[in-house]
């Protein structure tokens, strides 16, 4: 889905008209890794999974879901309507997030 969001969201005649804040009032990224870091233990230590699939993944999706319509379909231009939307986030208040966070922990 997520491959193909920036289609469907301006080359949808259904979705583009209807993709906008008078007609969408929220909109809720779920993020669930059902596998383990195998492998990549080492990188998520270094760095952290948060800052990865935080930074990297959902701000990513965030970018395709909220951004306006680019000029063209140029790279630089994709960039320069997320960097927007990026600039004009207002930041909420922690309290008001939902962290589920599950841990196994073996003693």
């Amino acid at each position: 889905m997520v491959q193909n969001l920036m289609t469907m969201r301006f080359g949808n005649r259904i979705f583009t008209p209807t993709w906008n804040r008078e007609n969408i009032a929220s909109v809720m990224i779920t993020f669930k890794e059902p596998f383990g870091t195998q492998g990549r233990g080492g990188y998520f230590d270094e760095f952290g999974i948060i800052r990865d699939v935080m930074q990297n993944h959902l701000l990513q999706i965030l970018s395709l879901v909220a951004m306006e319509k680019p000029a063209t379909i140029h790279p630089d231009d994709i960039r320069n309507e997320k960097v927007n939307l990026h600039n004009n986030i207002i930041p909420d208040m922690p309290e008001n997030f939902s962290f589920p966070i599950l841990m196994k922990i073996d003693i």
